[in-house]
């Protein structure tokens, strides 16, 4: 399946395709859906209901895509905005979300684009793009059956017109060899894999782009990292802070009133509490409240600091907002609430302070932007575009653009607090005992800043594990036990509409308890509602794996969410499977698992044969 770019490229990589046998089908952006021939669909990119349709269509014609190239990031020149985004981060994301919704083998996503990496250094990068990098690497880790490679190339240039001939053969090779790579950028006859490298920053002599009372705009100032590198400020040259932040402070002569009326913990109070204390150790600040996204505000909120203060001489952007929520049931808008404020906030500051010749500009990206996590698939792309964004702009700009990509903070900042729900709290417990504390975080930055890199990669582990561990950074779901393992128990069955009715076969039983084991909860009834027992859109990711993998059938989210009892979900799932009376015998062996050891269990199942090799060693 192969989803055209308008410069003719799909159509060329199309026919190679054909030339060897494949059997293609193209998809193309419209106004409406459409099969205009037996080998050609269009869809609108926006409507999650013409990639469900697309894909209904074709399984009705016993097709199934098992590559799907995806081009529309292919474009000529920079492009920006929304429709770049329907076509790319958002087009991507209600593609899983349709073959979710279907059952299928394994799926490879290619996705190709042109403009998004740098690699020799004369590129001309178009930051837009980078958000499809979310997708990217989050969509393996929440679908098991899917696999995505992000391909970058160059276009050559021949009478104004692309010449696609050679990039398409590119793109063939790529799409036919099976490579490993999931990021690679072709230049020229040269094909690039991306790495990472370790690079220790010591304090050198290079002196600090500081000035004493220098003025420095620090949007999400009033809180989280923002707000420790305010103080840090303040305190090393006396700065002039221009802070902006969502929450509206009430006028300074009111702040003692208002202090004393209201309680310690009091957002206001606290906020009023720190601009205090930034100034009492040398800093002079000027908090204003602001969306960062607004441009008008934001002209506003420049010119109110430039009058108290004079001209701006740096810039850290640090405003954002956390991600959440596994793709299949992503909404656009709550995920456009995740992009905006470091993407349309980054463009903001980038336009409005064009005419200004800054000391630095600083970007508080994420490790999650490289490393992905399941749940982040909005906050990994936001975090790609500011790493792309500082890229491109240290290729145009005088004056230090740097992104850092932050791993956790231990102190502050949105792992700290960021509600989750209590399944996650040891995990974030223990990425906590991995993070940074203040002053750690405080030398990254002053180290950085006198560095000459455009993008800094800040782990606190050895990246190349959190690279070979999908999903394993912030704050996603624990793996899985194994079926039957020993877990805690924390809370007697809730009051429930339903009746408690006890498991009335093997397969029921296992299936309960795999419910009992990961909501803490027991007992649970066939007719229990998962969610009215505390489960929600992760920890049904959880239980689809485990049920994956204890009975070896092919599932998809949506058959968890239509069988939200354990009754409905074992008779969906014995249903859609071949041999029932296999899951049957299997669930009549797990029941002894705690009164077998390993081996036996092993031997058990493979003398009935009822499990591949493959699993039993596992």
């Amino acid at each position: 399946m192969i989803f055209l770019d308008q410069l003719g490229l799909g159509m060329e990589v199309s026919k190679l395709l054909r030339q060897a046998g494949q059997e293609v089908v193209e998809v193309l952006p419209g106004q409406s859906f459409t099969r205009e021939s037996s080998s050609r669909y269009i869809v609108r990119p926006d409507n999650s209901a013409d990639y469900d349709a697309l894909l209904k269509d074709l399984a009705l014609r016993r097709l199934s895509p098992r590559l799907i190239c995806h081009l529309w990031m292919v474009t000529a020149g920079q492009v920006g905005g929304n429709n770049l985004q329907e076509r790319g981060f958002y087009s991507l994301v209600r593609l899983a979300q349709a073959l979710g919704n279907h059952d299928g083998d394994q799926v490879q996503i290619c996705v190709v684009s042109n403009g998004l990496r740098e690699v020799i250094g004369n590129e001309i990068l178009c930051p837009d793009k980078a958000p499809i990098l979310g997708p990217c690497k989050v969509i393996p880790q929440e679908y098991p059956n899917i696999r995505c490679r992000s391909i970058d190339i160059e276009l050559e240039r021949s009478e104004g017109s692309a010449n696609c001939g050679n990039a398409a053969v590119r793109i063939v090779r790529e799409l036919l060899s099976n490579a490993p790579e999931p990021a690679v950028a072709w230049r020229g006859h040269h094909r690039w894999v991306e790495t990472v490298e370790p690079v220790r920053l010591a304090e050198s002599g290079v002196q600090l782009p500081l000035r004493e009372r220098g003025t420095y705009l620090i949007t999400g100032g009033l809180s989280g990292i923002g707000l420790v590198l305010a103080d840090y400020l303040a305190r090393a040259v006396g700065a002039r802070l221009v802070l902006a932040g969502r929450l509206r402070l009430p006028s300074r002569t009111d702040w003692n009133d208002w202090v004393a009326q209201h309680e310690h913990q009091d957002p206001v109070t606290r906020r009023i509490r720190e601009v205090q204390k930034l100034e009492a150790c040398g800093g002079e600040v000027l908090p204003l409240t602001c969306d960062v996204t607004d441009i008008d505000q934001m002209r506003e909120l420049l010119a109110r600091g430039r009058r108290r203060f004079g001209e701006i001489h740096g810039v850290v952007h640090s405003a954002g907002v956390p991600g959440g929520g596994i793709i299949q049931h992503k909404d656009a808008s709550i995920a456009a609430s995740v992009l905006a404020p470091k993407m349309r906030g980054a463009r903001v500051l980038d336009e409005l302070l064009a005419d200004t010749k800054l000391d630095f500009f600083v970007l508080c990206s994420s490790l999650s932007s490289v490393v992905g996590g399941v749940g982040q698939v909005d906050y990994c792309a936001a975090n790609a575009f500011l790493d792309a964004f500082a890229r491109e702009r240290a290729m145009r700009t005088s004056g230090r653009t740097l992104s850092i990509s932050w791993d956790t903070w231990s102190e502050v900042g949105m792992a700290v607090t960021t509600n989750v729900p209590a399944h996650l709290q040891r995990r974030r417990e223990e990425d906590l005992k991995h993070g940074m504390t203040c002053s750690e975080g405080v030398g990254v930055f002053c180290r950085t800043l006198q560095s000459d890199l455009p993008q800094v990669l800040v782990s606190t582990r050895d990246l190349q594990v959190l690279l070979q561990r999908p999903g394993a950074f912030g704050l996603t779901p624990e793996a899985p036990p194994l079926p039957n393992s020993q877990s805690s128990i924390s809370y007697a069955r809730p009051a429930l509409p339903s009746e408690y009715v006890a498991p009335s076969n093997a397969v029921e039983r296992v299936v309960a308890e795999m419910w009992e084991e990961l909501l803490g909860i027991r007992p649970v009834g066939v007719h229990d509602d998962f969610f009215e027992l505390g489960g929600h859109s992760v920890l049904a990711l959880q239980l689809l794996s485990r049920l994956r993998e204890t009975f070896q059938v092919e599932m998809t989210l949506r058959t968890v969410f239509e069988g939200a009892n354990v009754a409905q979900l074992t008779h969906n799932m014995v249903a859609q499977d071949s041999t029932p009376d296999r899951i049957e015998k299997i669930a009549r062996v797990l029941i002894t698992v705690n009164s077998m050891s390993p081996a036996d269990v092993s031997t058990a199942l493979k003398e009935k044969n009822l499990l591949p090799t493959e699993f039993l060693r596992t």
